[in-house]
């Protein structure tokens, strides 16, 4: 898009900001906002993110130090990251996790402390298609199975390898295991990790969960113990399992047995990270978001003067005590996997579409492609520019909007020749504003953002994932309405990252490119005095990818200045 200016307009000067406001309250919940939950994010990031080298970074356990955290709290550590898809970030964690480390992990005997690694890097492979990540979570998971897995108690995982007459089976070395195998298969499509997937989870079910009430036992051996990881790590497999009912049941038993503040636990110890990962995959599977948003909001209000929260998420946060890592980084895994505000559709955001059939892929344009008939598919999840769809408003009023791939910034989603029967493939095409580029959003469960999209050609369709098939690389098209998974896609705003003040200038007849901005709020003035009549087209409010704006004034003056 381009700033045109007219009328004896002799340059315009805009300056574009985002800004992020720390709240500096303590101990009074008020609902926690897209910006808190950036501000959350780089505040840790001051405070404990180090680079020992310019190519690798890690996370100190304690401020005032330069030491690492812990093998398992390291590779956690990298999986906030991923929450926050920082693909920068998540590179440089891997590799720092990988020289303090190895690349061998067999001498770790803890199994647990392998499968989280083997959960951070095949994540890390599914952002950055880096094929070694995924090399590192097979061999690290392949292990952990390998020699924690035997019959005693019909079956299940020791916890450590070294101490196979420990305190039973406990769910924190299946759990994981569990999600690990199954997001490998999803990144391989080799199904002997689902099949490993579903023998732990089986397992699990039977011997550390009470269905009645969806506690998740820690141990085989007893009833009395239980962590809120452990409930967030089952619901997970099971949910990625097919099996939501029971992941809702292990969230409603976290609700009611330890509400908003969650559970308690010391400072310094590796409970410091369990309320975070509880949140992560209740976050998820989509367990009640006014619960969520409610534990947020309570833990959010006890920061301390820097906005960092420890884990004690029912007092207020120190200000004079050194404070932990591990700890103070369970707080923005939670708020990095929970809808900061009730969803709803925003035009101008940038989205990525899940598939109910296929949780953990998204909406792809195939191989990134840029030309018009490109086909449109569901992917394993990569991060790229490719499965994001920014939102553009034709009937906001009735949900309608048209999609645009963030990889191909001139065109939008549409059918194959305009087609209006069943199998009519999705593909993208130049934008045209024609009605098979035209989707109505049907909500589904608008609490958890899921919606059937309904081309405006074809309104007896939906937007549909071929034969259900869950697998990478599944095309996508259009089907007759069925009410079943494959029609119904969950969407994940994109936090976008902290954009720089930029300031531009336009000589008469001149254009401006604009950099990646979350929000924009511009005022022209011509002098002091303010344009009354000034057109901004697609400003305020806003996000803008690397655009050209068009200012159109029919103000005659000098320079112009921004006012914001």
């Amino acid at each position: 898009m381009k700033a045109i200016a007219t009328h004896h307009l002799l340059s315009v000067w805009i300056i574009l900001m985002s800004a992020i406001f720390v709240l500096g309250g303590i101990g009074t919940a008020t609902a926690f906002t897209a910006s808190d939950r950036i501000a959350c994010w780089n505040n840790w990031n001051t405070n404990f993110y180090f680079m020992p080298a310019t190519n690798q970074a890690y996370y100190i356990v304690l401020q005032g130090t330069n030491a690492p955290t812990s093998f398992w709290q390291t590779a956690e550590e990298i999986e906030i990251a991923e929450d926050a898809q920082d693909t920068n970030r998540v590179n440089l964690l891997c590799a720092g996790f990988l020289q303090i480390n190895g690349t061998d992990w067999s001498w770790n005997s803890y199994n647990d402390d392998l499968e989280w690694a083997s959960i951070a890097f095949v994540r890390a492979a599914q952002m950055t298609g880096n094929a070694s990540y995924l090399l590192y979570s097979e061999n690290g998971l392949n292990l952990a199975y390998s020699r924690g897995w035997d019959t005693a108690g019909g079956g299940g995982i020791w916890q450590n390898t070294a101490d196979a007459n420990g305190p039973g089976k406990l769910s924190c070395a299946n759990g994981p295991a569990c999600i690990a195998a199954y997001l490998i298969y999803q990144s391989t499509g080799n199904t002997n990790y689902l099949n490993m997937a579903q023998t732990i989870n089986t397992w699990q079910k039977a011997n550390n969960y009470d269905a009645t009430t969806g506690k998740v036992y820690e141990s085989n051996t007893s009833t009395n113990t239980c962590y809120t990881y452990d409930s967030g790590t089952f619901a997970g497999s099971c949910w990625y399992l097919g099996d939501t009912n029971t992941a809702m049941k292990c969230g409603d038993y976290v609700k009611t047995n330890w509400g908003v503040q969650m559970q308690h636990f010391g400072t310094g110890a590796d409970a410091g990270g369990f309320n975070g990962i509880c949140m992560r995959w209740l976050g998820k599977v989509g367990y009640d978001p006014g619960f969520l948003r409610a534990v947020c909001d309570s833990a959010w209000a006890y920061q301390n003067s820097a906005g960092l929260v420890s884990d004690y998420w029912y007092a207020p946060t120190s200000n004079t005590n050194a404070l932990y890592g591990w700890d103070c980084g369970s707080i923005v895994a939670a708020m990095f996997c929970v809808a900061p505000t009730e969803p709803g559709l925003v035009n101008g955001q940038v989205y990525q579409f899940e598939p109910q059939n296929a949780p953990g892929l998204r909406l792809d344009v195939r191989n990134a492609g840029t030309t018009d008939g490109t086909q449109v598919q569901i992917y394993t999840t990569n991060n790229t520019p490719a499965q994001k769809w920014m939102l553009i408003a034709v009937d906001a009023t009735n949900n309608i909007f048209s999609l645009q791939p963030q990889n191909a910034l001139n065109e939008c989603l549409g059918i194959q020749g305009g087609a209006s029967t069943n199998g009519a493939l999705a593909q993208i095409f130049t934008a045209s504003n024609t009605l098979s580029q035209n989707w109505k959003f049907i909500a589904v469960n608008a609490t958890n953002g899921i919606y059937s999209l309904q081309p405006q050609n074809a309104t007896g369709m939906r937007l549909d994932v071929y034969n259900g098939n869950p697998a990478p690389s599944a095309p996508v098209q259009i089907y007759t309405s069925n009410g079943t998974l494959a029609q119904q896609w969950k969407l994940y705003p994109f936090p976008s990252p902290v954009a720089p003040t930029f300031q531009g200038f336009a000589p008469n007849g001149g254009s401006i490119d604009v950099p990646v901005a979350t929000s924009i709020s511009v005022q022209v003035v011509i002098g002091n005095l303010p344009i009354t009549n000034l057109l901004l087209n697609a400003i305020q409010g806003v996000r803008v990818r690397s655009r050209r704006i068009p200012v159109v004034t029919n103000q005659p003056g000098r320079s112009l200045a921004p006012s914001l």
